[in-house]
Parts: structure tokens; C-alpha cells; sequence
């Protein structure tokens, strides 16, 4: 596991992360600073997120699972174009552009996974 350079925003801490055993694409990563349950992984490249409330996982196991992690740019999640920007830059700079997976679906290990709002 790497070390993680969370930015913090205001009570949360915020990622942009990949993670071992899942596809090749970088996720936004959140989570209430000092919790353990509650977080949330937004894969903006899908239009997909998982929240602790539908999953088994705390934030400790889910930081384990980390193989690469930058710190993002501080604004709004509900920016989604350019978070799917960021996510996507990410992924191509930990991967290489050829190799960035936009088609497997997230596996459920994390929990179940739904549609984001747009």
C-alpha cells in the first residue's frame, strides 16, 4: 500500500486511487476523516459509486487494497466533467493509455456499486 497524499476537504479527506484486483482505471476516493465507516469510491469513468452503507468494508481494508494514489484537485465532486477528466489522466499516467480498462465491470467485493447522479 502506498502512502496515501489525501487532500483534505474541510471534514473529509479525498484521493484519486487504484486499487490491486480491480480494473485498471483510477477512482475517486473519499472519506470522514477518523472514520472507519464512512467513505465513498466514485469511478467516474463509469458513472459508478460505492458508499461504506452498502458495503462490509471499512476504510483501513479498502486503503489496503491501494497499488497507487495523488492527491486530486480541491473542488466539488458534483464536477463530474472534470473529475472524469482527472480520473481518466490518472489512470493513463499509472497504466499507459493502451491499457486503461473502461469496460469491466467494478467487481462487488467493494459492495454494490450504483449509478452516480448527474
Amino acid at each position: 500500500m502506498p502512502n496515501i497524499p489525501f487532500d483534505n476537504h474541510g471534514r473529509y479527506l479525498v484521493a484519486l486511487i487504484a486499487l490491486t484486483g480491480h480494473p485498471n482505471r483510477v477512482y475517486h476516493y473519499s472519506k470522514t476523516a477518523g472514520e472507519e465507516e464512512s467513505w465513498a469510491i466514485r469511478d467516474y469513468l463509469t458513472g459508478e459509486i460505492v458508499r461504506s452503507g452498502e458495503s462490509t468494508m471499512t476504510a483501513s481494508e479498502i486503503e489496503n487494497l491501494v497499488d497507487y494514489a495523488e492527491k486530486p484537485a480541491y473542488r466539488s465532486v458534483a464536477l463530474i466533467p472534470r473529475w472524469k477528466a482527472d480520473c481518466q489522466a490518472a489512470s493513463e499516467r499509472h497504466y499507459g493509455a493502451a491499457h486503461v480498462d473502461l469496460t469491466t465491470r467494478n467487481p462487488a467485493t467493494l459492495g454494490k456499486w450504483r449509478r452516480m447522479n448527474s
